[in-house]
């Protein structure tokens, strides 16, 4: 499998697509990212957001 094919993967979790776009932003490429793909990543960072927030949510509640 080629650099560019592995660069283009579904990243397997959250962290991996955010350390797949600083590493490319670290290495000076460009980021030509498809929309489809930006979308479903900002999608991704708004579940985990909801997650973390229904996490504090009930933490609170058995207190």
């Amino acid at each position: 499998m080629s650099e560019r094919d592995k660069r283009h993967q579904e990243p397997a979790s959250l962290m991996a697509a955010v350390a797949a776009i600083v590493e490319a932003f670290l290495e000076g490429q460009p980021l030509h990212l498809p929309a489809q793909r930006l979308s479903r990543w900002k999608e991704a960072l708004w579940q985990a957001r909801a997650q973390d927030q229904a996490r504090r949510t009930l933490g609170w509640s058995r207190r």
